[in-house]
């Protein structure tokens, strides 16, 4: 979880699995250190966060998610 010097986290989560939701606290995120900010986009696991005006670090395609689907690693434990 991503919190500011006092504490406060930045993003809430609502219910799990396919129906979570990720909230995001829009004053408090006006203040984010630009390290919050990245680790924010380095741990977002589909690539949703994203720096406004910055396109992709790693380019479309490339990214770890690109060619296998998310939780993809659990399901092949399973098996």
């Amino acid at each position: 979880m991503i919190k500011d010097e006092e504490g406060r986290s930045y993003f809430a989560f609502k219910g799990r699995g396919k129906h979570l939701e990720i909230n995001l606290d829009t004053k408090l995120a006006e203040h984010m250190s630009e390290e919050n900010a990245r680790l924010a986009m380095k741990i977002c696991p589909v690539g949703a966060i994203l720096r406004k005006e910055v396109g992709f670090e790693t380019p479309i395609g490339k990214r770890k998610y690109d060619h296998v689907p998310i939780g993809s690693e659990i399901e092949n434990l399973q098996n």
